[in-house]
């Protein structure tokens, strides 16, 4: 008996009858964040595990993020988890060009990211602080790298994209002091939050930062969610909360 499990339905055709139907979990509360549609029709499953938990195809996972690539026809390719001693969370995926995946989250303590050299993980995190991460995955799951987003704990991640031209473009808000590294150093929001974006390369190289600044120096601004447009462009979606209005975010 589990106390949440996942349910994966993939589809069959054009039809409106589901395909396969598999239904996953542990003895904890298992969770889906999003699934992601890969190139020929396979898809990933991204979301959370509150411990083992048994996947079509007898894989095992642990508590943390988990990520699973399936074919078409709902067959497990392959499995991972992200995780250590923390409370690891998944908040947005988005496909690459070359067929790999790139994924935003958070972590409160150490994260180990599975990659393809055996027992050396990459490792990041800060005891007892939550850091937002962004990482570029291979095709099957295993980390290429993994970048923490600021030095501090004051960055939150809400939304990630992949642009025309290959960026991974992740958004979310920022408040305080917070140095971002690389040619972008440190920027200052505002008194409350600024909503703001954090553009990489492929490779993981920090390539720029850009934020809108909130007018009203007391109100709490984020972009919740980002998608890719044509020709570079990006689709954005900004909340702003002033308290003195009763503390209500209203879509800006």
């Amino acid at each position: 008996v589990c106390s949440s499990d996942l349910v994966v339905v993939a589809p069959a055709g054009i039809t409106a009858t589901p395909g396969t139907i598999s239904r996953l979990g542990g003895a904890e509360d298992d969770s889906v964040r999003t699934l992601i549609n890969l190139s020929g029709g396979s898809f990933v499953l991204a979301g959370s595990s509150g411990g083992p938990i048994d996947l079509t195809g007898g894989a095992k996972g642990a508590k943390g993020i988990l990520l699973a690539g399936y074919s078409p026809g709902g067959t497990l390719l392959w499995s991972r988890t992200i995780g250590e001693e923390g409370n690891q969370k998944i908040q947005a995926a988005a496909p690459l060009p070359d067929g790999g995946l790139a994924i935003c989250g958070s972590t409160y303590g150490p994260a180990a990211f599975p990659t393809s050299v055996t027992n050396q993980p990459i490792r990041v995190g800060v005891d007892k602080k939550t850091r937002y991460f962004v990482a570029s995955l291979a095709t099957n799951g295993l980390c290429r790298w993994v970048r923490l987003v600021g030095d501090t704990d004051q960055v939150r991640l809400y939304g990630l994209t992949v642009d025309t031209g290959g960026r991974i473009a992740v958004a979310g808000q920022f408040s305080g002091y917070v140095d971002f590294g690389g040619s972008i150093g440190a920027r200052v929001a505002l008194e409350g939050d600024d909503a703001m974006l954090v553009f990489y390369s492929g490779n993981g190289v920090l390539l720029d930062f850009w934020s809108p600044g909130a007018p009203e120096a007391a109100s709490h601004d984020y972009f919740g969610s980002v998608e890719a447009g044509p020709a570079g462009s990006l689709y954005l979606s900004h909340r702003r909360m002033n308290p003195d209005e009763g503390g209500q975010y209203d879509p800006y």
